[in-house]
């Protein structure tokens, strides 16, 4: 080794000498630890208040529905009737959540968003999705309480050994398409038919409806009518006045026949309602202005102590209580506080009456039969006969005689069976039109929801709803020039400079600590 290169040794050493050794940095692993500790916490809550929302999705409604008339929520009314449930639901849809709420239609996923809505509301009610495909055998598990068939789409709804199959398009109302000639889906009834299942198999008293089938006037609601009933827990099925009326049938309804029944007819209608002394029977009749002669059906009410007066309508001459201007025959009525109307909702909503005939009453008690005065119009409505109106003279109202007429009538018969009052119950509507589902699903009008008090409080059932038919509807907020460039303004330059001059702010500050 030459002395150049000793020296260069000895350099290096003394470097090493004189290089003191780093030390542990105990400062930064202290704040390196507690970041990574700060991370842990933070993520671990996070995931926690996840796991918890996703939990509590399940029970509690944590969405906002901004759509116009609570387009995926489910009415006070249902919220309502199903909080005070004592019996378990199950509620199955026969189809995976998937399949529906990958649907471009907007109404399949809202039926999705209805079924989960109920078991928010209620810890009785379950529901769930089944895919028939892959679970064929699923079903098997309603033999013994259901004999028909259970396909895919089809909502089950079941409480016990009762249960109500509902098909799919069940929950839709449908309009024919011009531009494609065929029928689209122009209304959700995905509630009505949920709720109405639920009040069926929940329901320890079902009752039983019949309706007439026979030839009806031009203006038929009997459809409707049977809508409503099914929708609010009642069986429903036609009677055919050739056969006998069934033994089960609780309330029998006539919805303006075309032609009058004969004889042997009203005398099956009269035992019926008789039930060999012991009552307890119900039945309406709804009159409607194109009906043709009907004495055999006016001489057996006019024994319940009515009469309608065949031939004659009634007409409005207050505008104030006139609902059209383009007829006076479409005529706003006022519910009378009774025990017939407890169950409306609001009572200050009117009931819509559109031709309808007046009520006479004979008597308001005699022997073992009272009639009683439901609904009538105000005192500056008029009578006007089919003569009138078939003479193509100009009416002067001014000449006709003002009064209140009665529009919808109620009789019972009654008797005396060990010490306990029974009664059968004899509904008469002047005019079946108020019952077209036109006016019945109009939320501004209180048509449906007397009915059903009504009917409800003749027949004994309790809880009846009435819901309306939930159409998709797109809400736009008018905006005039001054305003779009004011918001433009606002969105595209103001905000987005604040934000950008806050940001900066912020980096000078701590850039200068």
């Amino acid at each position: 080794m030459n002395n150049e290169e000793k020296n260069i040794e000895v350099e290096i050493k003394q470097e090493k000498a004189i290089k003191p050794k780093r030390k542990f940095n105990f400062k930064k692993l202290k704040y390196g630890s507690l970041s990574i500790i700060i991370m842990v916490i933070v993520v671990a809550v996070v995931v926690l208040v996840n796991v918890i929302v996703t939990v509590a999705a399940n029970s509690i409604d944590m969405n906002t529905d901004l759509t116009h008339g609570d387009f995926y929520e489910i009415s006070p009314e249902t919220i309502d009737y199903i909080s005070k449930l004592t019996q378990d639901v199950s509620i199955t849809i026969m189809s995976d959540e998937l399949s529906l709420t990958s649907q471009e239609n907007i109404y399949y996923k809202q039926v999705v968003e209805i079924l989960k809505k109920y078991p928010m509301y209620s810890d009785h009610i379950t529901t769930e999705f089944v895919n028939l495909t892959l679970t064929p055998n699923y079903i098997n598990k309603y033999d013994d309480i259901y004999a028909g068939e259970i396909i895919t789409g089809d909502i089950v709804v079941q409480s016990g050994n009762r249960i109500k199959v509902s098909t799919f398009n069940s929950l839709f109302t449908t309009e024919m398409n011009y531009q494609t000639f065929q029928q689209a889906i122009a209304g959700s009834n995905a509630e009505q038919v949920i709720t109405s299942a639920i009040m069926y198999v929940t329901d320890l008293d079902p009752k039983h409806a019949y309706i007439a089938d026979v030839p009806m006037a031009e203006s038929s609601t009997a459809t409707n009518i049977q809508s409503l009933l099914s929708g609010n827990g009642y069986d429903v099925d036609l009677w055919s006045p050739a056969d006998a009326i069934p033994d089960d049938c609780d309330l029998l309804i006539v919805d303006a026949p075309l032609t009058d029944f004969d004889e042997a007819t009203i005398k099956k209608i009269y035992d019926f309602m008789e039930n060999g002394g012991n009552y307890g029977r119900n039945m309406i009749y709804l009159a409607n202005t194109n009906q043709k002669d009907m004495t055999n059906i006016n001489n057996y009410i006019s024994e319940w102590g009515l009469s309608i007066e065949s031939g004659s309508v009634i007409g409005e001459t207050d505008n104030e209580n006139i609902l059209s201007s383009l007829s006076s025959f479409y005529i706003k009525t006022q519910i009378t506080p009774n025990d017939y109307s407890a169950n409306v909702a609001n009572m200050d909503l009117p009931v819509a009456l559109y031709y309808s005939a007046p009520i006479d009453f004979l008597f308001s008690n005699m022997s073992n039969v009272r009639t009683y005065d439901l609904l009538s119009t105000a005192p500056t409505s008029v009578k006007i006969t089919t003569e009138m109106m078939m003479s193509g003279e100009q009416i002067s109202v001014a000449d006709l005689t003002k009064s209140s007429y009665s529009v919808m009538a109620l009789a019972d018969k009654y008797a005396f069976v060990e010490n306990e009052q029974v009664k059968s119950n004899l509904l008469v509507v002047g005019g079946s039109d108020m019952f077209d589902s036109s006016i019945t699903q109009a939320s501004y009008y209180n048509n449906a929801d007397y009915f059903l008090s009504v009917v409800n409080t003749m027949t004994g059932k309790s809880g009846g709803i009435n819901l309306t038919t939930k159409v998709n509807q797109s809400i736009t907020f008018p905006m005039d020039m001054n305003k779009f460039t004011t918001a433009q303004v606002i969105f595209l330059y103001v905000l987005p400079i604040a934000v950008l001059l806050a940001g900066g702010a912020v980096l000078l500050i701590r850039r200068h600590k």
